[in-house]
């Protein structure tokens, strides 16, 4: 649930020129559904900074307005733990969305100049409903590998090889010892 509300800030970034300084306050709103769920819940981090993270639309949220996107690095303890983004939090309000589905989202930011800024996402990009391109497809998988730092390019490639070819391997294991070697 979380990712409609990341397209919707993307979507923000991308289209206007701002400074995440600049910002007054940010409304979130999300299905009631989302709101009674983990989600929808204020940000706080408990004892594992990572899920409280990737279970919250105000860090997620956040992260995309002041880092202006959402990669694997701003999921690590440190870029969690950064107090800019405890301090953006508190611009941050949830509110309960009047259109779409248990799924989607709708991101306002009012600018402290007076400018506001709207955006919702019905359904994110990437589900089976909204699909991405290829091109962004192996651009987010090659982001992960790069991050990860435990699978080899060489090793990736021929994952991807295979997987294209799926019908054709006689055995999911070989996927699986090409991510683990």
């Amino acid at each position: 649930m979380n990712h409609a509300g990341i397209d919707c800030a993307m979507a923000i970034i991308n289209k206007h020129a701002i400074n995440s300084d600049d910002i007054e306050e940010v409304i979130l709103y999300a299905s009631p559904g989302a709101l009674r769920d983990i989600i929808g819940q204020p940000f706080r981090i408990k004892n594992f900074a990572h899920a409280s993270a990737g279970f919250s639309l105000q860090y997620s949220i956040a992260n995309v307005l002041l880092r202006k996107g959402s990669r694997p690095e701003h999921y690590t303890d440190e870029a969690i733990k950064d107090p800019a983004i405890a301090n953006f939090v508190k611009k941050m309000k949830m509110a309960e969305l009047t259109q779409g589905g248990m799924e989607s989202a709708q991101v306002k930011v009012k600018m402290k100049d007076g400018r506001e800024f709207d955006e919702f996402t019905d359904i994110a990009s990437g589900d089976p409903r909204n699909p991405i391109s290829r091109e962004q497809l192996m651009a987010k998988f090659w982001t992960n590998i790069d991050f990860s730092r435990t699978v080899t390019r060489k090793n990736a490639e021929k994952f991807v090889k295979m997987v294209e070819d799926l019908e054709h391997l006689d055995s999911v294991k070989k996927l699986v010892d090409l991510l683990i070697a």
